[in-house]
């Protein structure tokens, strides 16, 4: 078996001036590109990023983004902290060593309301855990203890129910363990490798995780009016536009728009968008424009949002289950 590369090494590597460098603020979101200009042991210096309007999103976020490098070939990721924006570049603090991405095989589905899985460990306990996303190849579950179960630690068995339909049963092993923000603070993430799963039990959950996204796809598309929403929408010149009466989904909002002089080009990004709830935050982050319906009740413009942090995501939840 080959030996894992030196940490040490790969950091060096990554931080060498010129390296061409991606920022991702999620998974999901876009990404900004940028070159190091020069690494000091976990402090990288960058060039201001491209597209321009992500220097004003990294300015105002002063906060954990992704780094993304290639390394002889193959894609390397860290995650540091936005320590300063200026001019002439961006400074930031590396929190974790760069590793090797491993690209996912299935698609992964993000639990808003996390399924109850049973985790049977060595010695005949059973354990009750909160299933946080879950793909055909594995799961992430929340750690509550569970000090037995580190990197490479076998599980004998986990049951994952399926709704009404048997629960998806496999043996499964450790393939992580990290500390990560979650809706209550710092919480500790198991990530699990199913193993030895059968063609039909892969289908049969694949089959029922495409079903809950189509399901959340039809819930997102369509917006729920929820009393005193309103959005305050800042451009690139620190413009700020006020809208009332916003129609409110898991994804994003929809609007009347009565600034005929503004274009709301489809596709386009909004850098910053705070939605509020009868005065009360509820998200701020960009947002895309994904819709503009002419008519002649008005126009009306849907955002979708971007980069979303987990704690608001259950926000809006909790206020469209009201």
């Amino acid at each position: 078996m080959t030996a894992p590369p030196d940490p040490a090494l790969l950091d060096r590597a990554a931080s060498e001036a010129g390296t061409p460098i991606r920022l991702h603020l999620d998974e999901r979101g876009q990404a900004f590109y940028t070159t190091v200009l020069k690494g000091d042991g976990a402090v990288l210096r960058v060039a201001p990023v491209l597209p321009q309007q992500g220097n004003l999103i990294l300015e105002r976020l002063m906060g954990p983004v992704r780094l993304e490098v290639q390394i002889a070939g193959m894609p390397h990721a860290a995650t540091a902290r936005v320590l300063r924006v200026a001019p002439e570049g961006i400074v930031l603090e590396r929190q974790t060593p760069f590793e090797r991405v491993q690209r996912r095989r299935f698609f992964r589905l993000e639990t808003a309301d996390p399924l109850q899985a049973r985790v049977h460990v060595d010695g005949g306990g059973v354990r009750q855990r909160s299933v946080l996303d879950l793909s055909g190849g594995g799961c992430a579950i929340r750690a509550e203890g569970d000090d037995d179960l580190g990197p490479d630690a076998d599980v004998p068995l986990v049951q994952v129910p399926l709704g009404d339909t048997a629960p998806f049963i496999a043996c499964a092993v450790v393939r992580r363990r990290i500390r990560r923000d979650g809706p209550d603070g710092r919480e500790e993430v198991l990530g699990l490798e199913f193993l030895g799963v059968s063609a039909r039990d892969r289908y049969r959950l694949v089959a029922w995780i495409t079903e809950r996204e189509r399901a959340e796809l039809r819930t997102r598309s369509a917006p729920v009016p929820v009393p005193d929403v309103v959005a305050l929408l800042h451009d690139a010149e620190n413009h700020v536009r006020l809208v009332a009466g916003c129609q409110l989904t898991p994804a994003g909002v929809r609007f009347r728009a009565f600034d005929e002089d503004e274009p709301y080009r489809v596709g386009s990004v909004l850098p910053d968008v705070d939605v509020r709830a009868s005065g009360a935050p509820l998200v701020r982050c960009p947002a895309r424009v994904d819709r503009v319906d002419e008519g002649q009740a008005g126009r009306f413009v849907t955002l979708s949002f971007l980069e979303v942090r987990l704690e608001a995501r259950h926000r809006i939840n909790d206020l469209l289950r009201r």
